[in-house]
């Protein structure tokens, strides 16, 4: 099952991060030019946080029930801390990637409750690009090209 759920995991990532760079090259234009936010941006929006979600669900059975890596970690929590490759999927990658699913959701939740389209437009450029950044920084690159 742990193979499964990674691949999958894997993939769904390369994914998210297109949707991610997409999104907010698309918003950045948008701002740009000062358009208004329009039917495009809105499945844009729900398209990518749909697989923001999709990514998390997927990470948290991962975390809980499926990784050795945790599963282990969770046994010796300060022995976990003192190892860099534990402690990064214990505690940084996971932390960060719940951080890209709150602002990915919260900036979907604003600019659709907000009615100002500009104002839209700015409030997902915001959080998709913060969101990217944090993304990027979390990402385990050297597992993903090795």
């Amino acid at each position: 099952m742990y193979s499964f759920f990674k691949g999958v995991h894997s993939l769904s990532a390369y994914f998210v991060l297109t949707f991610l760079v997409v999104g907010t090259i698309v918003f950045f234009i948008a701002r740009l030019k000062k358009e208004n936010f329009t039917q495009r941006h809105k499945v844009i929006s729900l398209v990518t946080m749909s697989a923001v979600h999709l990514q998390a669900v997927l990470g948290l059975l991962l975390y809980f029930f499926f990784s050795p890596i945790t599963g282990t970690a969770f046994g010796d929590f300060s022995g976990a801390m003192k190892n860099p490759e534990v402690r990064y999927y214990l505690v940084e990658h996971s932390l960060v990637m719940i951080l890209v699913v709150v602002f990915v959701t919260v900036g979907y939740s604003k600019a659709k409750r907000t009615q100002i389209s500009q104002r839209k437009i700015n409030i997902s450029f915001r959080t998709y690009f913060l969101a990217l950044i944090l993304c990027l920084t979390r990402v385990p690159w050297g597992k993903w090209f090795s």
